[in-house]
């Protein structure tokens, strides 16, 4: 199982369940966890914008497709 865990110093790929995450972190295992998640449109962006090889964006547009396409 993959758990990937987003902090304000990026993302962290995790094999197991952790038993906690630090303040200010999410732990997510799934595109409807991500979608759950309380990431404001500021953070996706800088999530998106961290990928390599993607065009960059200024704008969140549609949350949803933003969400599904990190995923």
């Amino acid at each position: 199982m993959r758990i990937y865990i987003i902090g304000n110093d990026g993302i962290t790929l995790c094999r197991e369940p952790l038993p906690a995450v630090n303040a200010g972190e999410i732990a997510v295992a799934s595109n409807e966890e991500l979608h759950a998640a309380a990431l404001n449109g500021k953070r996706l962006l800088a999530l998106w914008n961290a990928l390599p090889g993607v065009e960059k964006r200024r704008k969140v547009g549609d949350r949803g497709a933003l969400i599904d396409q990190l995923w």
